[in-house]
């Protein structure tokens, strides 16, 4: 898991108002990495994940994992995910990559901030919808 010890703190580059790009140098063992895009509700368009300038399969649920809801469709190349937590994050697992210490994971996302009421009707209206 991810511990405090084994992680550090990196200020994203905004490209536009909505728009980040993140570039990560690899330690030796990483086998993942863990995105906190924002302290509040939000919504998240993944854009790009590349390693080492190769794309990955953001629509793999083994490279890309995260503590909200997906409001995208199965396979979306560019997935969209709904936050409703002071703590939204994105995992994205390099098990399954051939990944080395010192290359790049580049990644790149539009993120739009939600007023809390809003996030909550959101939340509501979604948790409705899955109930069988």
């Amino acid at each position: 898991g991810y511990s405090p010890e084994h992680s550090y703190h990196l200020y994203p580059s905004y490209i536009a108002a909505d728009m980040m790009r993140l570039s990560i140098l690899l330690k030796e063992g990483v086998r993942g990495v863990r995105v906190d895009p924002a302290e509040c509700s939000c919504i998240i368009r993944m854009k790009a994940a590349r390693l080492a300038g190769k794309e990955l399969d953001l629509a793999d649920k083994a490279v890309l994992a995260m503590n909200g809801w997906e409001l995208s469709g199965k396979g979306e190349k560019m997935p969209v995910f709904f936050f409703h937590t002071n703590d939204p994050n994105i995992n994205i697992r390099l098990e399954k990559e051939d990944g080395e210490a010192g290359e790049m994971l580049e990644l790149e996302f539009e993120i739009s901030r939600l007023p809390e009421e809003t996030a909550a009707a959101l939340d509501s209206n979604l948790k409705r919808r899955h109930w069988f």
